[in-house]
């Protein structure tokens, strides 16, 4: 998958964004970086575009290379202030569209009717070392669209610095093998010295550029069309590229750019600042773990779980759900349930949920201190070794007592929330059921009881037991219901359903036992965001507070992966014109 402008142009404004470092010089308003058409293929036609400074001779070799004056040559004043153009005669329309809308009003166009160069424009550019503004800003506005820019420079002004920094951003977004090099005006040295300007400006060229080899400089002097190198440029440039050409050249000058900006991008350092980023998050979740993490996992955290209020009250709870349903003993239970709330303390765990119910107690948590207390001091020395937590924290400053107490807070509402999902799926457990068997085995064991004892057993002692001549039916009757036997009745019956309260009390608590056991478990998924357990509670407590970090670390990965878009194996570049890099 190849990376397209637009695409490009995002990613290095993300890694700006991201690294807080200036974008490249190749994205400035004004670059003159390299446009591909936006069309796929060759286009309409190409440009070749003569950039140089004032007293080089641009016009000069303008008219030597069409073979006639279509421009003026001057040596004093401003120079070339307009874009003079030599194209085909077909093209002019499409040519003339582009001008005008990148420079209105500041162009010539030259017709020719030569069917050999009919794709080929010839443009001729104002100097890129004038004092004059607007000419700099019409030469950057050309050169986005110069597929091959021919650069030619003076034996005298060779060396100058202006042009070579503009070539430097000019190759940022083409490939160096579509430029042209010539060195002008050499009939002014000793024909002994021209291969030694020739080969230093090579040098030079090919420090600019980061090249392996100096590029060829083409000697030549326009006024000697006849002389030097200039007839062999000439019928180079006269040599028409096919479209397939101009296309390899477009793909090479979006290899480049790409490349420039991959070498942009590995200045910022991506892989070091991400690797500083993981490191981080494992000092930071190691230090947490140890300053708060082990304290909530093996102190605070089992005082909730093991505190035997809040086991006898979630018993209560989960016995009177499941004896709602039994007649007799549920209403035995609500006596013994409000019998032991007169009797106990308040809940611990209550205490420590909401520590306003016992303010002195939320002293002693965590290492002496409050939970936000040791938040607070944490971040504080993670801070001091990691200065880079104020950009990344500063919207929750732990390291301040505010968001310290806020956090807090958000952690015991949590585990609030996790204590009433661990009382829910209790209570849910022991939801009774209303089968027809089990609704008659219920008043079968607590109804029938009562019918027993106080009705049918002394109904059946009454006429199993013999009676003498004249003892009645009446006083038997009497004697069998009288107040004693009536009240020991009832004993035997609030003895039975005690038992029978007794017995589904310990095969509730039993149960309950080994749901405990379950939420007490320390390996318990983390990530279960529905999951009643309190060590999973605390531990996405804890990572929650690693996540400006992560998430920063995230956005690195991300933009890495897109990086790696760029680095698509491409072909090695070609020349394009015959014997370009020869001699």
């Amino acid at each position: 998958m190849k990376m397209m402008p637009d695409e490009l142009n995002q990613l290095l404004r993300d890694v700006s964004r991201l690294t807080g470092q200036s974008l490249p010089a190749a994205l400035e308003e004004d670059a003159p970086l390299f446009c591909p058409p936006p069309a796929s293929g060759a286009g309409d036609f190409y440009l070749i575009g003569l950039i140089g400074g004032k007293d080089v001779g641009k016009s000069a070799l303008v008219n030597a290379l069409v073979g006639r004056e279509i421009t003026a040559i001057t040596s004093h004043g401003p120079g070339t202030q307009e874009a003079v153009a030599y194209v085909h005669v077909s093209r002019e329309n499409s040519l003339r569209v582009l001008l005008e809308r990148e420079i209105p009003g500041r162009f010539r166009i030259v017709t020719h009717q030569q069917a050999h160069l009919e794709r080929q424009v010839l443009v001729d550019l104002p100097d890129v070392d004038s004092f004059y503004a607007d000419h700099m800003a019409l030469t950057r506005r050309i050169l986005r669209h110069l597929l091959f820019p021919l650069w030619i420079q003076s034996v005298e002004k060779y060396a100058d610095f202006g042009p070579q920094a503009l070539l430097t951003k000019v190759a940022a977004g083409n490939a160096p093998g579509n430029f042209i090099f010539c060195l002008n005006k050499v009939d002014q040295l000793p024909a002994a010295s021209v291969g030694e300007i020739q080969a230093d400006y090579g040098q030079r060229l090919a420090r600019v550029l980061s090249l392996p080899a100096p590029p060829r400089v083409w000697a030549i002097s326009a006024l000697r069309g006849d002389h030097y190198e200039l007839p062999e440029l000439s019928r180079i440039l006269a040599q028409q590229k096919s479209a397939a050409q101009v296309q390899t050249s477009l793909e090479q000058a979006a290899l480049r750019r790409r490349q420039s900006a991959l070498a942009w991008v590995d200045a910022q350092d991506l892989p070091g600042r991400a690797g500083r980023l993981r490191r981080l998050v494992d000092d930071a979740q190691e230090t947490l773990n140890d300053r708060l993490g082990l304290p909530l996992l093996e102190g605070f955290l089992p005082q909730l779980l093991d505190d035997p209020q809040y086991h006898t009250s979630l018993l209560d709870q989960c016995l009177g759900r499941r004896l709602s349903a039994w007649p007799l003993v549920g209403a035995l239970h609500g006596i013994f349930a409000g019998l032991g709330k007169l009797l106990r303390a308040p809940s611990l765990h209550a205490k420590l949920i909401l520590p306003s119910a016992h303010p002195g107690l939320g002293r002693d948590l965590v290492n002496g201190q409050t939970i936000a207390q040791t938040l607070q001091t944490t971040f504080a020395l993670l801070q001091q070794s990691h200065p880079v937590l104020s950009d990344l924290y500063h919207e929750q400053k732990y390291w301040e007592i505010s968001p310290a107490v806020a956090a807090e807070g958000q952690l015991r509402h949590a585990l609030s929330q996790t204590l009433d999902a661990q009382r829910q799926s209790a209570v849910a457990q022991f939801e009774p059921r209303h089968s027809p068997a089990m609704f008659l085995l219920r008043n079968l064991l607590s109804v029938g009881a009562l019918v027993w004892f106080v009705l049918l057993q002394p109904l059946l002692l009454l006429f199993l037991q013999p009676r003498t001549a004249n003892e009645s039916w009446a006083l038997r009757l009497v004697q069998a219901f009288s107040a004693s036997q009536v009240i020991v009745a009832l004993v035997f019956v609030v003895i039975y359903l005690s038992l029978l309260w007794y017995l589904l009390r310990w095969d509730t608590q039993r149960r309950l036992n080994r749901q405990f056991t379950q939420w007490r478990r320390l390996d318990a998924n983390p990530s279960a965001d529905a999951s009643p357990n309190l060590t999973a509670c605390a531990m996405n407590w804890l990572n929650d507070l690693t996540a400006p970090i992560r998430s920063e670390l995230a956005r690195y990965e991300a933009v890495a992966q897109r990086v790696d878009l760029l680095r698509a194996p491409a072909s090695s570049p070609s020349p394009l014109y015959a014997g370009e890099r020869a001699g």
